[in-house]
Protein backbone atom coordinates (compact mmCIF):
# COMPACT_ATOMS: atom_id res chain seq x y z
CA UNK A 1 0.00 0.00 0.00
CA UNK A 2 1.17 3.62 -0.88
CA UNK A 3 2.02 6.14 1.82
CA UNK A 4 0.10 9.13 1.48
CA UNK A 5 0.78 12.65 3.37
CA UNK A 6 -0.96 13.19 7.13
CA UNK A 7 -3.44 15.94 5.83
CA UNK A 8 -2.98 16.87 9.66
CA UNK A 9 0.48 18.19 8.78
CA UNK A 10 -0.61 21.68 7.53
CA UNK A 11 2.68 23.42 9.12
CA UNK A 12 4.92 21.23 6.98
CA UNK A 13 2.57 22.61 3.88
CA UNK A 14 1.35 26.57 4.06
CA UNK A 15 -1.33 27.41 2.03
CA UNK A 16 -1.27 30.74 0.70
CA UNK A 17 -4.09 33.36 -0.56
CA UNK A 18 -4.64 32.59 -4.09
CA UNK A 19 -6.48 29.38 -4.30
CA UNK A 20 -6.02 25.82 -3.95
CA UNK A 21 -3.63 24.94 -7.30
CA UNK A 22 -0.42 26.26 -5.38
CA UNK A 23 2.90 24.04 -4.90
CA UNK A 24 2.09 24.10 -1.72
CA UNK A 25 -0.24 21.39 -1.25
CA UNK A 26 1.13 18.08 -0.39
CA UNK A 27 1.40 16.08 -3.49
CA UNK A 28 -0.81 12.91 -1.94
CA UNK A 29 -3.30 13.37 0.75
CA UNK A 30 -4.66 10.35 2.64
CA UNK A 31 -8.64 10.61 2.87
CA UNK A 32 -9.08 8.16 5.72
CA UNK A 33 -6.95 5.29 6.52
CA UNK A 34 -9.26 2.66 8.70
CA UNK A 35 -6.54 0.80 10.09
CA UNK A 36 -5.57 4.15 12.60
CA UNK A 37 -9.51 4.89 13.47
CA UNK A 38 -12.16 4.87 15.77
CA UNK A 39 -15.01 4.87 13.52
CA UNK A 40 -16.25 4.08 10.39
CA UNK A 41 -16.77 7.88 9.96
CA UNK A 42 -19.97 9.46 8.36
CA UNK A 43 -21.98 7.50 6.51
CA UNK A 44 -25.50 8.14 4.47
CA UNK A 45 -27.50 6.57 1.34
CA UNK A 46 -28.89 3.24 1.95
CA UNK A 47 -25.85 1.95 3.18
CA UNK A 48 -23.75 2.47 6.22
CA UNK A 49 -20.10 1.19 6.26
CA UNK A 50 -19.22 -0.58 10.22
CA UNK A 51 -15.62 -0.59 11.20
CA UNK A 52 -14.34 -4.42 11.45
CA UNK A 53 -11.42 -5.37 13.72
CA UNK A 54 -10.75 -8.54 12.46
CA UNK A 55 -7.48 -8.66 11.24
CA UNK A 56 -7.78 -9.95 7.31
CA UNK A 57 -4.40 -10.38 4.99
CA UNK A 58 -2.21 -8.18 6.84
CA UNK A 59 -4.76 -5.41 7.06
CA UNK A 60 -5.41 -4.59 11.18
CA UNK A 61 -8.93 -2.80 10.77
CA UNK A 62 -11.44 -1.76 7.78
CA UNK A 63 -14.79 -0.96 6.77
CA UNK A 64 -17.33 -3.44 5.66
CA UNK A 65 -20.11 -1.54 2.99
CA UNK A 66 -22.94 -3.71 1.98
CA UNK A 67 -24.51 -3.11 -1.14
CA UNK A 68 -26.81 -3.77 -3.53
CA UNK A 69 -26.77 -7.45 -3.95
CA UNK A 70 -28.76 -7.42 -7.04
CA UNK A 71 -29.27 -6.26 -10.37
CA UNK A 72 -30.13 -2.36 -9.60
CA UNK A 73 -31.70 -2.25 -13.20
CA UNK A 74 -34.28 -4.36 -11.37
CA UNK A 75 -34.11 -3.70 -7.61
CA UNK A 76 -33.58 0.15 -8.10
CA UNK A 77 -30.02 2.42 -7.54
CA UNK A 78 -28.45 2.19 -3.84
CA UNK A 79 -25.46 3.82 -2.75
CA UNK A 80 -23.20 3.99 -0.22
CA UNK A 81 -22.12 7.80 1.12
CA UNK A 82 -18.85 8.54 2.43
CA UNK A 83 -18.64 12.43 4.41
CA UNK A 84 -15.09 13.02 4.59
CA UNK A 85 -14.36 14.51 7.44
CA UNK A 86 -13.49 18.13 8.19
CA UNK A 87 -9.94 17.46 8.37
CA UNK A 88 -9.72 15.00 5.58
CA UNK A 89 -11.56 18.87 3.33
CA UNK A 90 -8.41 20.90 4.89
CA UNK A 91 -7.13 20.64 1.37
CA UNK A 92 -10.40 20.06 -0.83
CA UNK A 93 -8.70 16.83 -2.14
CA UNK A 94 -11.22 16.23 -4.56
CA UNK A 95 -10.63 19.46 -6.22
CA UNK A 96 -7.11 19.51 -6.25
CA UNK A 97 -5.42 16.07 -6.92
CA UNK A 98 -5.82 14.07 -10.07
CA UNK A 99 -6.69 10.45 -8.75
CA UNK A 100 -7.98 8.72 -6.10
CA UNK A 101 -6.56 4.99 -4.80
CA UNK A 102 -8.78 3.15 -2.46
CA UNK A 103 -7.28 0.14 -1.06
CA UNK A 104 -10.20 -2.29 -1.15
CA UNK A 105 -11.91 -5.74 -1.65
CA UNK A 106 -14.87 -8.18 -1.88
CA UNK A 107 -16.55 -9.58 0.83
CA UNK A 108 -17.53 -12.94 -1.31
CA UNK A 109 -16.45 -12.05 -4.23
CA UNK A 110 -15.22 -9.88 -6.83
CA UNK A 111 -17.34 -6.80 -6.89
CA UNK A 112 -17.76 -4.33 -9.45
CA UNK A 113 -18.30 -0.32 -8.32
CA UNK A 114 -19.29 2.24 -9.55
CA UNK A 115 -17.66 5.32 -7.68
CA UNK A 116 -18.46 9.00 -7.71
CA UNK A 117 -18.53 11.92 -5.54
CA UNK A 118 -21.71 13.95 -3.86
CA UNK A 119 -22.44 17.31 -1.05
CA UNK A 120 -21.72 19.54 -4.01
CA UNK A 121 -23.37 21.67 -6.54
CA UNK A 122 -24.59 17.82 -8.13
CA UNK A 123 -23.73 14.28 -7.99
CA UNK A 124 -21.58 13.18 -10.65
CA UNK A 125 -19.62 9.97 -11.04
CA UNK A 126 -16.22 9.34 -10.97
CA UNK A 127 -15.25 5.88 -12.95
CA UNK A 128 -17.46 2.42 -13.35
CA UNK A 129 -16.67 -1.12 -13.04
CA UNK A 130 -13.65 -0.66 -10.54
CA UNK A 131 -12.64 -4.40 -9.79
CA UNK A 132 -12.60 -5.16 -6.09
CA UNK A 133 -11.01 -8.46 -6.20
CA UNK A 134 -12.67 -11.00 -3.90
CA UNK A 135 -9.05 -12.93 -3.25
CA UNK A 136 -6.89 -9.95 -2.43
CA UNK A 137 -6.70 -6.49 -1.26
CA UNK A 138 -6.05 -3.82 -4.44
CA UNK A 139 -5.42 -0.68 -4.61
CA UNK A 140 -7.69 0.82 -7.71
CA UNK A 141 -7.12 4.10 -9.06
CA UNK A 142 -9.78 6.34 -9.79
CA UNK A 143 -9.47 9.66 -12.08
CA UNK A 144 -11.72 12.68 -10.85
CA UNK A 145 -11.93 14.22 -13.91
CA UNK A 146 -15.71 14.31 -13.73
CA UNK A 147 -14.92 16.19 -10.66
CA UNK A 148 -15.63 19.61 -12.69
CA UNK A 149 -18.15 20.53 -15.39
CA UNK A 150 -17.52 21.54 -18.83
CA UNK A 151 -16.19 25.16 -18.13
CA UNK A 152 -13.25 23.56 -15.83
CA UNK A 153 -15.35 24.86 -12.44
CA UNK A 154 -15.09 22.20 -9.48
CA UNK A 155 -18.61 20.63 -8.43
CA UNK A 156 -17.54 21.00 -4.67
CA UNK A 157 -17.98 16.99 -3.86
CA UNK A 158 -17.31 16.56 0.36
CA UNK A 159 -18.45 12.87 -0.22
CA UNK A 160 -18.19 9.68 -1.72
CA UNK A 161 -20.10 7.33 -3.52
CA UNK A 162 -20.58 3.66 -3.84
CA UNK A 163 -22.44 1.27 -5.21
CA UNK A 164 -22.38 -2.30 -6.81
CA UNK A 165 -24.70 -4.76 -7.82
CA UNK A 166 -22.43 -6.98 -6.03
CA UNK A 167 -23.01 -8.25 -2.10
CA UNK A 168 -20.52 -5.63 -0.55
CA UNK A 169 -16.99 -4.48 0.04
CA UNK A 170 -14.17 -3.66 2.40
CA UNK A 171 -12.48 -0.30 2.62
CA UNK A 172 -8.92 -0.30 4.48
CA UNK A 173 -7.95 3.34 2.83
CA UNK A 174 -8.59 6.46 0.54
CA UNK A 175 -5.82 8.11 -0.60
CA UNK A 176 -5.76 11.38 -3.07
CA UNK A 177 -2.81 11.59 -5.69
CA UNK A 178 -1.47 13.97 -7.88
CA UNK A 179 -2.41 16.92 -5.53
CA UNK A 180 -1.21 20.70 -6.07
CA UNK A 181 0.54 21.37 -9.44
CA UNK A 182 0.03 18.38 -10.82
CA UNK A 183 -3.09 18.54 -10.56
CA UNK A 184 -6.03 18.41 -13.28
CA UNK A 185 -7.57 20.85 -11.52
CA UNK A 186 -4.36 23.74 -10.74
CA UNK A 187 -4.82 25.83 -13.96
CA UNK A 188 -8.30 26.61 -12.98
CA UNK A 189 -8.39 29.95 -11.89
CA UNK A 190 -11.66 31.56 -9.79
CA UNK A 191 -11.52 34.73 -10.07
CA UNK A 192 -13.87 36.29 -8.12
CA UNK A 193 -13.95 37.46 -4.83
CA UNK A 194 -14.96 35.33 -1.97
CA UNK A 195 -14.74 37.61 1.16
CA UNK A 196 -18.96 37.06 1.47
CA UNK A 197 -18.79 33.58 0.91
CA UNK A 198 -19.21 30.64 3.59
CA UNK A 199 -15.54 30.45 5.48
CA UNK A 200 -14.20 27.35 7.95
CA UNK A 201 -11.72 28.13 10.02
CA UNK A 202 -9.17 25.60 11.38
CA UNK A 203 -6.38 25.19 13.41
CA UNK A 204 -3.17 23.46 11.97
CA UNK A 205 -4.41 20.10 13.17
CA UNK A 206 -7.02 20.71 11.33
CA UNK A 207 -9.64 20.43 13.57
CA UNK A 208 -12.59 22.94 12.71
CA UNK A 209 -13.01 25.80 15.25
CA UNK A 210 -15.11 28.38 13.54
CA UNK A 211 -17.88 28.77 10.48
CA UNK A 212 -19.04 31.82 9.38
CA UNK A 213 -18.46 34.12 6.00
CA UNK A 214 -14.94 35.08 5.32
CA UNK A 215 -15.19 38.95 6.21
CA UNK A 216 -16.40 37.81 9.35
CA UNK A 217 -13.37 35.85 10.27
CA UNK A 218 -11.08 38.74 8.73
CA UNK A 219 -9.88 42.53 9.86
CA UNK A 220 -8.96 45.09 7.09
CA UNK A 221 -5.44 44.01 7.47
CA UNK A 222 -5.98 40.36 6.73
CA UNK A 223 -5.53 39.29 10.77
CA UNK A 224 -7.87 37.38 12.09
CA UNK A 225 -10.84 39.18 14.50
CA UNK A 226 -12.36 36.27 15.71
CA UNK A 227 -11.90 35.05 19.36
CA UNK A 228 -8.96 32.80 19.32
CA UNK A 229 -5.76 32.35 20.98
CA UNK A 230 -3.11 33.86 19.33
CA UNK A 231 -1.05 32.29 16.43
CA UNK A 232 -1.33 30.89 13.03
CA UNK A 233 -4.69 29.25 11.87
CA UNK A 234 -6.34 27.89 8.43
CA UNK A 235 -9.11 29.85 6.76
CA UNK A 236 -11.00 28.05 4.13
CA UNK A 237 -13.63 28.55 0.92
CA UNK A 238 -14.38 26.85 -1.45
CA UNK A 239 -12.59 28.82 -4.11
CA UNK A 240 -9.88 29.77 -1.55
CA UNK A 241 -7.21 28.45 1.69
CA UNK A 242 -5.29 31.20 3.17
CA UNK A 243 -2.91 31.49 6.35
CA UNK A 244 -4.49 33.76 9.04
CA UNK A 245 -2.76 35.33 12.19
CA UNK A 246 -4.67 36.13 15.65
CA UNK A 247 -2.46 38.70 17.24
Amino acid sequence: MSAGANIGNCEDAPIEEGGNGGSNIPSSITIVDFSKETSAGKWSGEFEGTLVTTPLDGVSQYVKLPLAGCNQDDCGYQHGVYALSDMALVYDPLQVCSDLVITMRGVDSTNSVNIGGAGGSEWTSYQYGNDASGSEWSEVTIPLTNEKDESGAPFGSNSLTFNSNGSGIYIAKIEAVGCGTTSIHSNYKYAFNDNHMQAKLFDLNGNLLWTGTKNQALNDNGTLRLDVRQGTYILKTSSSSIRAVKK
